[in-house]
């Protein structure tokens, strides 16, 4: 039995406890203030209570303290009864080196998955550290400490439940792993449950966001490289970063790739697309895209930031924290707002401006939304470029919205927004790229499983064991294409009489003509885009 003791003479706490017939008394360093009752059974003043209330606390905790390393010793003797030495500890800090030793199935784990799991273990080591800097062992760690880290991730750093879950398997499973080889019994992370996953898909793009996504990416060499890869092949961003010549064989048209994430090996065949793509590119290196390579290698975070500037060209727009177009970063200018910019500048008070200052907003703007860079219109106006930067500035100001393209390559303008780029999972600060490179993987599968390619080939092409991954995470057909393959699909009879795609398509082909030519190329590409024919 724990208690608390006040002794005469002495402004400390004391507490007093057994353990296996051992009887424990220990100065608690917690000062007794406010006024003093008499004994420890009789109610103070409220400062009284309060540090009753931590004294109690750190006996609690001493006396746990006490049980765990009752616990330790209990298997430490039970090991030197069996090997005859006593059992090493493991300090914290080596947590990652000897989890990341520990036999497996595979034999290996991806470089990806190693870089995610330090840093969970390092964010573990630096919490105890900054929290409870006396434990050096994991056999210190107590379910207290691991339920306050969980915690403090949470608050932190806004995890969703997927990360969460996944920083709780990878602790808990450590701490399973190596309590032998650590000397402790229990399992911290235990009793600690995973959350709910609000899984937020990638979404695969149509026909004609595929087509504005290749035209955006045209004067990029890197990003059209990448794009047109990933559209061709499923492939991760990483994996098409450093993809080698050496599991390239354009005589075959194959491709035979080792994932990064999986270690798997997978076989992709390479579309024309692809082809004509990879065939124009000089052999006289190890990676097929050096440029990306180099960038993926030294700043990951740059190809990102290129690729978002292509598909905010093909019209995918990026919001902030505050559900606002992003007006930082690369700023892609829809027609719709350099015709409401012009009109802003037009109907300008002349009092603000005279006639010659008008006359040039017009002039430096209709040059610059033709594409130009301010470097060419320089010598088309006789400009300095001080002056055609701050006719630009005053144009913006007119027009109350940014102007001024940021990015490095001048990008083909989008027709209209065609969606969001990112989305916000609830619960959580941070969001998930819906519209960007991953997106491409997801609409290789969804375009190759409605066309009715088997699973069993889209998971060889795409590096997967489980069929539920497949079509979970990565099969996401809109109505209009599940419509199109299930009348091509079904029998004549489920359709009421009415003739399938190909059927269609027959009997526009059987009926042309000269004259019907063009307005039947149209029935036809309306047929094979997924539409109905009229």
């Amino acid at each position: 039995m724990a208690c608390l003791e006040m002794r005469k003479g002495s402004k400390w706490w004391y507490g007093r406890w057994r353990s296996r017939n051992q009887l424990y008394v220990r100065n608690l360093a917690i000062e007794i203030e406010g006024k003093r009752s008499n004994s420890v059974s009789q109610n103070g003043d409220r400062r009284f209570e309060a540090s009753r209330a931590k004294a109690q606390a750190k006996l609690n905790e001493l006396v746990e303290q006490s049980k765990s390393r009752r616990a330790e010793e209990l298997v430490q003797t039970l090991h030197v009864i069996r090997t005859g030495t006593r059992v090493s500890t493991i300090p914290i800090d080596q947590m990652y080196d000897r989890w990341s030793k520990i036999p497996r199935r595979r034999g290996h784990l991806s470089e990806a998955y190693r870089k995610m799991s330090e840093t969970f273990f390092a964010r573990f080591q630096k919490y105890l550290a900054e929290h409870y800097p006396d434990v050096q062992e994991m056999g210190q760690v107590t379910h207290a400490m691991a339920v306050a880290f969980m915690a403090a991730e949470e608050e932190s750093r806004g995890l969703a439940g997927r990360t969460r879950n996944a920083t709780l398997s990878l602790l808990k499973g450590s701490f399973q792993h190596l309590r032998r080889e650590g000397g402790f019994i229990d399992n911290p992370f235990d009793g600690i449950v995973t959350k709910d996953e609000e899984t937020i898909h990638r979404k695969p793009f149509s026909a004609e966001e595929i087509r504005a996504i290749v035209d955006a990416a045209q004067q990029d060499d890197i990003c059209r490289n990448l794009i047109i890869t990933g559209l061709c092949t499923a492939m991760r961003r990483g994996d098409v970063c450093q993809l080698k010549w050496a599991d390239v064989n354009l005589a075959k048209r194959m491709l035979s790739v080792k994932t990064a994430k999986t270690g798997e090996r997978v076989w992709i065949p390479i579309f024309p697309l692809l082809y004509d793509e990879l065939a124009k590119l000089p052999h006289n290196g190890e990676y097929c895209f050096p440029e990306a390579t180099h960038l993926y290698k030294e700043k990951p975070d740059a190809i990102n930031r290129r690729l978002n500037t292509v598909f905010r060209a093909a019209g995918f727009i990026e919001l902030d924290k505050d559900g606002k177009v992003r007006s930082k970063g690369p700023n892609i200018v829809t027609p719709e707002a350099l015709a409401k910019a012009r009109a802003s500048i037009e109907q300008v008070d002349p009092k603000k401006f005279t006639r010659t200052v008008r006359e040039n907003l017009l002039r430096v703007f209709d040059l610059y939304a033709s594409g130009l860079t301010i470097k060419e219109i320089i010598p088309k106006l006789g400009m300095s470029k001080g002056s055609v930067s701050t006719y630009l500035s005053r144009i913006e100001q007119i027009a109350g919205f940014p102007i001024v393209r940021t990015a490095k390559v001048p990008v083909p303008q989008p027709a209209g927004v065609r969606g969001y780029l990112h989305e916000k999972r609830e619960g959580s600060t941070r969001r998930v790229n819906i519209h960007g490179f991953h997106a491409l993987r997801s609409t290789f599968v969804t375009l190759a499983l409605t066309a009715g390619v088997p699973v069993e080939l889209v998971k060889a092409v795409t590096g997967h064991t489980l069929t539920e991954t497949v079509i979970a995470h990565y099969f996401h057909p809109n109505q209009e294409q599940m419509r199109t393959a299930l009348q091509a699909a079904m029998p004549r009879l489920l359709m009421n009489g009415a003739p399938t795609r190909d059927e269609q398509i027959r009997q526009i082909l059987d009926a042309m003509t000269t004259k019907t030519l063009k307005k039947d190329r149209e029935k036809v590409f309306a047929l094979l885009e997924g539409h109905q024919a009229v």
